[in-house]
């Protein structure tokens, strides 16, 4: 089962996720994020971007992938709601993907606009389920 939920810190916001596969680690902190920006449940799956992400660990790679869509946000004015992504772990960390959301629109409720992922306190664990704890600069 998939599941996140957001944490507040000083001067910034967290998303700690937790999913059984380590893809659907990355999708679920995909979700995590949007939260932050907007009710994700009124995105609709209108545009679609490919992802490739090749980083040396998951830190990297989960950082590299939360701020690949931060910066789509910021450039494209896009929200993302919809998180297919696939990550391998044999030679490095690579992750491809497929995200799909909407340009944003007066429909939705725009929260907390999100800066960067940080490495701040930053983990990736599997324990029987994996689990990511991001912090978020705002």
């Amino acid at each position: 089962m998939c599941s996140y939920r957001v944490f507040g810190t000083t001067a910034d916001v967290g998303v700690e996720a937790h999913a059984e596969t380590l893809s659907d680690l990355f999708s679920t902190m995909g979700s995590g994020l949007y939260s932050i920006f907007t009710d994700v449940e009124r995105v609709r799956c209108i545009e679609r971007r490919n992802m490739f992400i090749e980083s040396e660990n998951l830190i990297d790679g989960m950082i590299d992938y939360l701020n690949e869509m931060i910066y789509l946000t910021d450039s494209q004015q896009i929200l993302f709601s919809k998180f297919d992504v696939d990550v391998k772990t044999d030679k490095g960390v690579n992750i491809t993907g497929n995200i799909c959301g909407e340009y944003i629109k007066k429909h939705h409720h725009l929260k907390v606009p999100v800066k960067a992922a940080t490495y701040h306190n930053a983990i990736i664990k599997h324990n029987g389920e994996w689990t990511a704890r991001i912090i978020f600069d705002i």
